[in-house]
């Protein structure tokens, strides 16, 4: 019989594509790409994270962000909206991108201004559900104000910072105060970095969330401030809260939904 003649060959072959398909079963279950259609999740605490991998490999819910710093959460927010307005620190480089600021504290102990900061802004965009950084900018900055109040106008704001090339240590010198000085010299920056992808990540998905109600005709109402900051009540009562790429960004949102959904009450400060 063919069979019997060849039974040596035939079980060795047979056993060789036994072990190569228990070989593609195996990656197939532990390293290969797991097709994913969920781009974001929600921690327990509020905040959105992202994907980290082109799979369902999302960042820890339990990442600890490096603090600002700052004890007046309002001021720090002033100073990067106002950051984020100067072409010295933040530009965009392809329509629809985020541009985002964060800052560290220099000297925490000092509540006049100017205040020393280290600002760290980045142009952001989401493909396929992975955060991309498409430029950045970071250093120190001196922040001045005219009068400490409790709102802050961004249009009074001014800054000072250091040149480049051989202008940068004798600016450091002329700007800052030892202490700040020995900050900037000593200092890492890489938490400063996670702090901004997070709150850009955060800040994609919660814009892209409000453009996706637009368009689903779910908003009912929409409100507009100078800082680019964005609410819309949806019909059913809820509330969605979001930072447009640039300004009008949700007035042209909202006017390419008119023609599906009818008239949507806008309204800006």
């Amino acid at each position: 019989m063919l069979f019997a003649k060849y039974r040596k060959e035939l079980l060795a072959i047979a056993s060789i594509l036994l072990l190569v398909g228990i070989g593609i079963f195996i990656w197939a279950q532990f390293f290969a790409a797991v097709p994913c259609t969920q781009e974001a999740r929600v921690c327990p605490d509020g905040r959105i994270v992202g994907r980290t991998e082109p799979n369902c490999t999302f960042s820890s819910c339990h990442q600890v962000l490096q603090s600002s710093g700052f004890g007046n959460k309002q001021l720090e927010q002033a100073i990067t909206n106002y950051l984020v307005t100067q072409n010295r620190f933040s530009w965009k480089t392809q329509p629809g991108s985020f541009s985002l600021c964060v800052v560290e504290n220099l000297e925490p102990q000092n509540e006049l201004f100017p205040l020393a900061v280290w600002a760290y802004c980045g142009e952001y965009t989401l493909q396929e559900g992975i955060l991309k950084t498409l430029s950045g900018s970071s250093g120190p900055v001196a922040i001045n104000y005219p009068n400490e109040l409790s709102f802050y106008d961004s249009n009074k704001f001014s800054y000072e910072a250091p040149g480049d090339g051989a202008q940068y240590s004798e600016d450091i010198k002329r700007i800052f105060s030892q202490p700040v000085q020995e900050a900037i010299l000593n200092g890492s920056r890489d938490g400063l970095i996670d702090r901004a992808k997070a709150e850009a990540f955060d800040t994609v998905m919660r814009w892209n969330r409000i453009v996706e109600a637009t368009m689903n005709c779910e908003v009912a109402e929409i409100f507009q401030a100078h800082s680019l900051f964005v609410s819309a009540t949806l019909k059913n009562g809820d509330k969605l809260t979001a930072v447009e790429p640039t300004i009008d960004d949700i007035m042209d949102v909202a006017n390419a939904a008119s023609a599906q959904c009818g008239r949507i009450i806008m309204a800006t400060e």
